[in-house]
């Protein structure tokens, strides 16, 4: 059994594929393409790429796709990409295999802390199968704080007219007045083309009254929805774009990932339709489940969560499904002053 780190180029690449193709869920925002938004998206980051995968002679076990950035201060963090580490594990693997990899998975991450001294490590776990992951245990027997995150989960098995009965009263309504009143445009990559991406980037510099984030990044969410790993919602009213979502996709998972509407609507239900119309579209992408979103409620942080906030989590809930829950573990130098990295 050997460590095969991103250094090994197509070899690492070729293996955390093929742990990819075995995980459970994929989560759509670990693709390809979505980490090549991620490195645009932070473009003054320099993040160097510590990723990893534990594999035996005819598999890959596990992996971790781990990276570390300094900020102008020296403070280092661990993520991946400004994201949590992403921790993948096969499941049609042996005990015996499992428990070595995890040895293994202990002494490379004991190495890459002690090396780098970070500052923060920030990771997500799925909860799969309703256990902590092994790297969850790791973090936490240094100290790390884990804390519960709420995601509005549409179950994408149903058929679309028990979905569609899930809707707030007020939100049927809504996707009626969208169907009714706004020309629905469905892009990906079979009709995506550049001046889509410049057309949504337009809508959303003048939503938000200035530009927020790089051309470079918007060329890499083109990219997402050529490589069939996002599509794109445009929503016009005489013929003029008024509304316009991204989402990123998966085998099994859909996840919105941007927006933008005409401000001078804002009294117009625009977006009610667009998500009603990312979730069938999902559904018949074949994916078995809808991310809404994380979710929040009126007591769950300190301090508690702003109004806006909690709004938009109302809106979230109000397109049906279930509430599931997934666990935050962050390690940081400000709540571990006097503990070691790793025992």
């Amino acid at each position: 059994m050997k460590i095969v780190t991103a250094s090994f180029g197509d070899y690492f690449s070729k293996n955390w594929g093929d742990l990819w193709s075995e995980c459970v869920t994929q989560d759509p925002l670990y693709g390809t393409c979505n980490l090549n938004y991620y490195k645009a998206y932070w473009r003054t980051r320099s993040f160097i790429d510590l990723s990893f995968v534990v594999a035996s002679p005819t598999q890959p076990i596990l992996g971790v796709l781990l990276t570390v950035n300094r900020d102008d201060n020296g403070l280092c963090q661990l993520s991946a990409y400004g994201q949590p580490i992403h921790f993948l594990e096969n499941s049609k693997v042996t005990d015996k295999d499992r428990k070595q990899a995890y040895k293994l998975l202990k002494q490379k991450l004991k190495e890459t802390f002690e090396q780098e001294a970070p500052n923060q490590i920030i990771y997500r776990d799925y909860l799969e199968r309703g256990k902590l992951s092994p790297l969850s245990k790791m973090l936490m027997d240094m100290g790390a704080k884990a804390e519960p995150v709420f995601i509005q989960m549409i179950d994408l098995y149903r058929e679309t007219s028990l979905i569609r009965s899930d809707l707030n009263k007020t939100y049927k309504w809504n996707v009626n007045w969208g169907e009714k009143n706004l020309d629905i445009q469905i892009l990906d990559n079979s009709n995506v083309v550049d001046k889509d991406i410049e057309e949504f980037r337009c809508l959303h510099v003048a939503a938000a009254g200035r530009e927020t984030r790089s051309k470079d990044s918007w060329r890499a969410q083109f990219e997402m929805v050529q490589n069939n790993e996002a599509f794109i919602v445009f929503g016009r009213l005489s013929d003029r774009l008024v509304t316009a979502a991204l989402f990123s996709f998966s085998r099994d998972v859909c996840v919105y990932g941007v927006s933008a509407s005409d401000r001078e609507l804002f009294d117009k239900p625009l977006s009610h339709i667009l998500l009603w119309r990312a979730i069938c579209t999902a559904k018949n992408l074949g994916c078995s489940s809808f991310e809404c979103g994380e979710v929040f409620f009126l007591e769950q942080t300190i301090p508690a969560p702003e109004k806006k906030v909690l709004g938009i989590s109302r809106f979230k809930r109000n397109f049906g499904g279930d509430i599931s829950q997934r666990l935050s573990v962050v390690w940081s130098t400000n709540i571990n002053a006097n503990k070691k990295i790793i025992r």
